[in-house]
């Protein structure tokens, strides 16, 4: 049960990036002037959007990999290879997964 509702997260995240993606696409295009996107709400506007958009990429990222965490068999190549160029200097004391240290 716990894997379906990670997948629906997973899908509704997903789909929160589509959208953000296309308001941020609209509002470059044709749904702002030139006025109102040079305007200080503009501004903050499409300072939002693009915090939102880096924000939504990030919930993404960590939402695929507790997935993969998750269901090791399934992304067995994937583990491997991030753990492969895991960061040495990097503290991931707090991971779920944190890389074995080879070298101790």
């Amino acid at each position: 049960m716990e894997n379906n509702q990670l997948n629906q997260v997973i899908q509704d995240v997903e789909y929160a990036k589509k959208c953000i993606h296309q308001v941020s696409i609209a509002c470059r295009n044709h749904v702002l002037t030139e006025k109102e996107r040079a305007s200080s709400e503009g501004v903050r506007f499409g300072s939002a959007v693009y915090g939102l958009t880096k924000d939504i990429e990030t919930a993404s990222s960590c939402l695929h990999l507790l997935n993969a965490y998750r269901n090791p068999e399934e992304y067995k190549e994937f583990l491997e290879k991030l753990r492969m160029y895991a960061d040495p200097d990097e503290d991931y004391s707090g991971s779920i997964c944190p890389p074995s240290s080879d070298e101790d």
